[in-house]
């Protein structure tokens, strides 16, 4: 595997992600993942659905052969169909949206992983409330 470098302040994103943004998201599925309990190791790909995660745990994560290093307070983007493999320190509590893209649009250029930094407190909170919300509303026609 080959490790991923972040940002620079200045520079282009490494291993960037592009998200077509021209449309809002079809969230399939919303929650909070635990892992780390019986295994720790987990591989998986997930066809057509894109992954967000906002991490509260250090691991070490392998999106095909690139390497990542999972920390409190980061949170990525990984794109539909990618390899993905986590490698867990123990319990491992994360909170995370699946979801479609419709393609339309500029594509915006992110990093797959990142620091979210001062914002982390109010993001997490924010997708907190969403997965409550998503708890107590009726179910949707696909």
């Amino acid at each position: 595997m080959t490790p991923a470098t972040g940002p620079s302040p200045a520079g282009p994103v490494a291993n960037p992600v592009e998200l077509p943004l021209g449309a809002p998201p079809r969230v399939l599925n919303l929650g909070v993942g635990v892992h780390g309990v019986t295994s720790d190791r987990d591989v998986f790909r997930l066809p057509g659905l894109w992954q967000l995660h906002v991490y509260g745990y250090a691991a070490d994560l392998a999106v095909d052969t690139t390497a990542y290093a999972i920390r409190p307070g980061r949170v990525s983007v990984i794109p539909p169909g990618k390899r993905v493999e986590y490698r867990y320190r123990g319990r491992s509590e994360h909170l995370y949206a699946h979801f479609e893209l419709t393609g339309d649009g500029e594509p915006a250029r992110v990093p797959l992983i990142q620091d979210m930094g001062a914002e982390a407190p109010v993001l997490t909170d924010l997708l907190h409330r969403a997965v409550a919300a998503t708890a107590h509303s009726p179910a949707r026609p696909g």
